[in-house]
């Protein structure tokens, strides 16, 4: 009696196997071109826009945009060092207008030129600079803005209308630049000290953090409705060195830069009520020294590294509860580096491609654009297919099932020559006939849309 043997094996299809980085653009450091970008990527789905913090007809930084496909780069503003200089600060957008800051090129209370810097906005396509605010501060600070479409908020350490404790405070604008008013002193150690970074605007609500002060000297992260009513700390205890947040609407994501078992940075959640903070990934050499923002995406997770996993940068990924940490690409330093070293920013996806800054490497070593392509459908594990052949051994045919997502199939016997091949087109079952087949041991070779290739054995008899 034959016995029908069911030959099974499982098929995982990561995204990584068939992604790939590319280059759109190389900083060349030059008046047209500009260095060092620090800031983020943005774009209206034309262009992408962003700064270098150097470059420029003066060498003081400029704004630019260009293509997603790196064609029709443009210098839209070229900072002078009297109106403005070193932007390394995110741009933001609204309606044509991208407005940002940079961290020197201001004047004082009294019009004499001062270390700190500017709010300015710029038309999309270059025209209509204009300087909005100056930054009175004692030292050089970054300071990112965030919107609701009809004023700019922002968060200082110290510095226009500070006269109230000098731990820093939080500011609301119009659009024009008017109605500057200073909504938040803090004052009182409890509150926190400091306060830095991108601030979260959420349902009328902003959410943000403090480098210093709360119960345990090591910030705050707070909440604040936008008229400048409610002030709540949400969570006090924290690991040193908070850099961004970002949120899913119900969580807070944000990195710590000095946390962890050994200090090499970390990664938390907290409900934005202030409950269910946890630390879901702390990070080891492969993801140190965490840079810029996360980006979520489907779900997922996206970071960057501006040491790990090999000392000069990388980008991973991990699932929002933080396991599934994975490396998805390691700057490599070479005198070639042409995909660049030392990742910053935020990255964004346009459709399933992720787009971000090297401040260095290229092939000029000032910095280039990156462009990490995943597969069409962008799962990072596809759920596992059992290909199963039979009967095993065979006489007169064999079957294959569960070919939904491969292309084609090779059959090759034990000396290594091909006896059979056919392409799949949509077809999730497939029939063989092998009667003609000499008795033996044959190889069965299957390839899936994602350039995975797998091998199954049957017998003929």
């Amino acid at each position: 009696m034959k016995k029908t043997v069911y030959l099974a094996f499982a098929l995982f299809c990561v995204a990584n196997l068939s992604a790939q980085i590319t280059k759109i653009y190389d900083f060349q450091g030059t008046a047209t071109s500009g260095r060092e970008p620090l800031g983020s990527i943005i774009t209206d789905d034309v262009y992408l826009y962003s700064t270098t913090s150097y470059g420029g007809e003066y060498d003081k930084g400029l704004v630019f945009r260009v293509k997603p496909d790196g064609t029709e780069h443009q210098v839209l503003h070229s900072f002078d060092g009297s109106v403005g200089e070193l932007p390394t600060t995110d741009l933001l957008l609204v309606g044509d207008y991208l407005f940002g800051t940079t961290t020197l090129g201001g004047v004082d209370i009294l019009g004499d030129p001062s270390n700190s810097g500017i709010i300015y906005k710029i038309k999309k396509d270059g025209t209509n600079f204009t300087k909005l605010t100056d930054f009175k501060l004692s030292s050089p600070i970054n300071i990112e803005l965030v919107t609701d479409g009809s004023f700019i908020y922002g968060a200082s350490i110290g510095g226009n209308g500070d006269d109230e404790g000098g731990w820093g405070f939080l500011f609301k604008m119009d659009l024009d630049g008017s109605n500057y008013n200073v909504f938040k002193h803090f004052s009182a150690e409890e509150e926190g000290r400091f306060p830095t970074g991108k601030l979260v605007l959420l349902d009328s609500k902003l959410y943000g953090y403090t480098e210093l002060g709360g119960t345990e000297g090591k910030g705050v992260i707070y909440s604040i409705n936008a008229d400048g009513s409610d002030f709540t700390v949400l969570f006090s205890n924290l690991e040193n060195g908070i850099s961004a947040m970002i949120t899913d609407g119900t969580y807070l994501y944000g990195y710590s830069l000095y946390g962890g078992t050994s200090y090499p940075g970390l990664i938390f959640k907290i409900k934005k009520d202030g409950t269910e903070y946890s630390i879901i990934k702390e990070l080891d050499e492969e993801g140190s020294d965490p840079s810029g923002y996360l980006t979520l995406h489907n779900n997922k997770l996206y970071g960057q590294s501006y040491v790990g996993p090999g000392g000069n940068g990388g980008i991973y990924s991990l699932n929002t509860d933080g396991t599934g940490f994975n490396v998805i690409y390691e700057c490599v330093y070479s005198s070639i580096d042409i995909y660049g070293e030392r990742p910053v920013g935020k990255p964004i996806f346009i459709g399933n491609e992720l787009y971000g800054l090297m401040q260095i490497g290229g092939v000029y070593d000032y910095g280039v654009i990156y462009k990490y392509s995943f597969p069409a459908e962008l799962p990072q594990e596809i759920e596992k297919s059992d290909f199963s052949i039979f009967p095993n051994p065979a006489n007169d045919f064999i079957q294959i099932d569960n070919l939904e997502v491969c292309e084609f199939v090779e059959v090759y016997n034990i000396a290594g020559q091909l006896v059979y091949s056919a392409n799949l087109v949509d077809e999730s079952t497939i029939k063989i006939d092998v009667s003609s087949f000499a008795n033996g041991s044959y190889i069965v070779k299957i390839k899936d849309k994602y350039n995975n290739l797998s091998e199954l054995d049957f017998v003929k008899i």
